[in-house]
């Protein structure tokens, strides 16, 4: 999805939060594989990311980076009136497939992923 809207051009703010979108969903997908979690234990958009934390997927540090990221994200776009760029934009979609690939690679049984990417 992110592709698609990053070739349309000047999407910046779509991508980067269908990125933080995928980000959250990976999390989500390896804790319900993972643990006895539900889809709807996630309530919010930082939780997963103190989940991920929790369960061991993430390093603390990794973690509050993460939902820091997301909280500079929302604060600037939606209240501090910046506009991202190109460059963030690429960076998240980045950040976004590395974070599927690795919470895909460590499920442990069976597969959950029906993307088509590695």
């Amino acid at each position: 999805m992110a592709d698609i809207i990053e070739e349309q051009n000047g999407h910046y703010t779509a991508v980067i939060e269908l990125s933080f979108g995928a980000i959250e969903r990976s999390v989500e997908a390896y804790a319900v594989a993972m643990t006895d979690d539900e889809v709807s234990d996630f309530r919010d958009h930082e939780y997963s990311y103190e989940r991920a934390h929790q369960i061991g997927l993430f390093e603390e540090e990794t973690a509050t980076d993460m939902r820091d990221l997301y909280s500079e994200n929302r604060t600037e776009s939606y209240y501090g009136g910046g506009q991202p760029t190109d460059h963030q934009a690429t960076a998240m979609t980045a950040l976004a497939r590395a974070v599927h690939k690795f919470a895909v690679n460590q499920i442990r049984e069976g597969g959950i992923c029906i993307c088509e990417s590695d």
